[in-house]
């Protein structure tokens, strides 16, 4: 026993003594460093505190969208028809007319439209900027079809059915709202938009180039136009399983209530917030 007890004497003696050859900092070589690193570990919250404001969320959920999003969507849906709209054309009198003398008698040339229905196609709905309450887009509209006129020419009544052509190139502007469903959709501003009809007309050999620019409210034309972006109304969440003995997880659809959607543009982005909550087995959670 004593012989033991003097072995493990030498080795405690010899880790001492190599110990004594480590070099340990001094008091005032840590304080120096501790300062160093507290100047350091400053300026990255200093940094911190000023991203922070970027990154508060007044609402339970918000979006950020860029106009390019939107127009890359808006543009496959003015490409998906050619119907967008119907002009419907009324008999309208007079729509071009000259007068004539022959041998000092006087008379009339004139065109009628009888009827006539073209479909115009939407080919362009662009948004130009986000910036204020008042967004101003890009509308083109533009499509042709057959009209039934009628007229005299010297004397002599005939029918012809020419090609019309129609077309809108305007910028509009338009506000945000919410639809009766809790969509956000884009509301045309009141206003007088020009519509351009061109046609040429040929009635018994009287050729006749038309052109005419008509006015009509936007409102008229352009119904409120939905978004593309929509709150998801369910999820699945993840529960442990109802089966006795099994260490596994279910999934579970539950409901997600929308509320207090807002909708706000400003440089050049579009920010949409909503609070939320979820039913879980029937039991209504707030989210923090």
């Amino acid at each position: 026993m004593l012989r033991s007890f003097r072995v493990l004497l030498l080795v405690c003696s010899s880790v001492l003594a190599g110990c004594s050859g480590i070099d340990l900092p001094d008091a005032g070589h840590s304080r120096e460093k501790i300062a160093r690193l507290e100047t350091q570990i400053a300026e990255y919250e200093k940094s911190l505190d000023m991203l922070a404001p970027a990154f508060y969320m007044s609402q339970d959920i918000q979006m950020e969208m860029k106009p390019v999003l939107f127009n890359r969507i808006l543009q496959e849906v003015a490409s998906s028809r050619s119907d967008d709209v119907r002009f419907t054309f009324a008999k309208s009198n007079d729509i071009v007319h000259e007068w004539k003398s022959t041998l000092g008698i006087r008379y009339k040339n004139h065109l009628d439209i009888d009827t006539g229905k073209i479909n115009v196609n939407l080919r362009q709905f662009r948004i130009l900027e986000l910036r204020d309450e008042s967004i101003p887009i890009l509308l083109q509209l533009s499509g042709n079809g057959g009209v039934s006129v009628s007229g005299k020419y010297m004397g002599i009544t005939a029918k012809t059915s020419p090609d019309l052509a129609l077309s809108v190139l305007d910028t509009v502007r338009f506000s945000l709202g919410l639809d009766e469903d809790g969509r956000v959709v884009l509301l045309p501003l009141q206003r007088n938009i020009p519509l351009l009809i061109e046609a040429r007309f040929s009635l018994l050999g009287w050729k006749v180039p038309y052109q005419r620019k008509e006015y009509l409210r936007i409102t008229d034309i352009l119904q409120p136009v939905p978004l593309p972006v929509e709150f998801a109304s369910k999820l699945r969440l993840p529960f442990p399983s109802e089966t006795p003995g099994q260490n596994k997880v279910e999934f579970q659809e539950t409901d997600i209530h929308i509320t207090g959607i807002s909708v706000l543009t400003e440089n050049n982005r579009l920010y949409l917030g909503a609070n939320a909550s979820v039913v879980i087995r029937d039991t209504v959670r707030n989210t923090p």
